[in-house]
């Protein structure tokens, strides 16, 4: 009950500031819950987390980069003087080298993020031959002062090393990419439990774009396992787990709730 118009509780009915704070403290937890198994929100958050990491790997393959210029530049510059034009010109090698390897790397990243996958063995060449002339570079001046005079095992570890990190980067960012979406993808499906409790649906039939779209696949890559399902389907059998991880990079789990999407009615597992 009120107090000269100045209390907000009912002491008698239970209705104290604690138990006033407690409820708001309950109401506040179960929306907090509700948001943590919210598929768009964990989506979000882990794409937040992908721009991070990516972020934060390119900063050091830069800085990388940026280190061996100076070793790439006494290799092309090889004792030449500043009166010399090739002494300057030795400067943009590497950076050459360094924004063709950033492009590429910024291609294979957005394909992937994307769920697609590069097949062509020639981006994967082009992206070794970059970092293994850089390596070559960096470290032939500190060789071949095994003979001139003046080497320091410290600095060609180092000048071979970085280039080593950096290539090391470089082959696991898409890595990166591929489970990350992978995990996005997982993220976006809603739970197995939160569809059991919604009322029974009409069964659709298989391949239908309908199933599939509750996953939230790229168009691309949905479009493309519609397809492959239908050329199966055609041959007389089904599209197995297998199936859709040959034709698209997915874990287990995603793929097998692909196979559930495409044939809803069918009640047992494909193998």
């Amino acid at each position: 009950m009120r107090k000269n118009g100045t209390s907000a509780t009912d002491v008698e009915a239970g209705l104290t500031r604690k138990v006033i704070a407690l409820q708001r403290k309950k109401a506040e937890t179960a929306r907090l819950v509700t948001l943590a198994n919210d598929p768009d929100l964990n989506a979000y958050r882990i794409e937040r987390q992908r721009r991070t990491i990516t972020r934060w790997m390119w900063i050091f393959l830069v800085l990388g980069l940026g280190y061996s210029t100076t070793n790439v530049h006494e290799f092309v510059a090889n004792g030449r003087t500043t009166e010399d034009p090739v002494w300057w010109a030795a400067w943009l090698v590497e950076p050459m080298a360094a924004g063709l390897l950033i492009n590429l790397l910024t291609f294979e990243s957005e394909v992937i993020a994307r769920g697609i996958d590069i097949s062509n063995p020639w981006v994967t060449r082009l992206k070794r031959t970059l970092l293994g002339a850089t390596l070559f570079m960096s470290t032939w001046p500190q060789l071949i002062k095994l003979k001139t005079g003046g080497f320091n095992i410290g600095l060609l570890v180092v000048a071979a090393l970085v280039p080593l990190v950096v290539f090391l980067v470089a082959e696991v960012m898409p890595v990166i990419q591929r489970y990350m979406r992978a995990l996005l993808v997982a993220a976006s499906t809603p739970a197995a439990t939160s569809a059991a409790s919604q009322p029974a649906a009409a069964a659709q039939p298989a391949n239908d774009p309908k199933t599939l779209a509750a996953l939230r696949l790229p168009p691309r890559m949905r479009k493309a396992i519609e397809d492959k399902a239908s050329e199966i389907q055609a041959t007389g059998r089904s599209i197995t787990r297998e199936d859709i991880q040959e034709l698209v990079r997915v874990p287990d789990e995603m793929a097998t709730q692909i196979m559930t999407a495409l044939h809803p009615t069918n009640g047992h597992a494909h193998t």
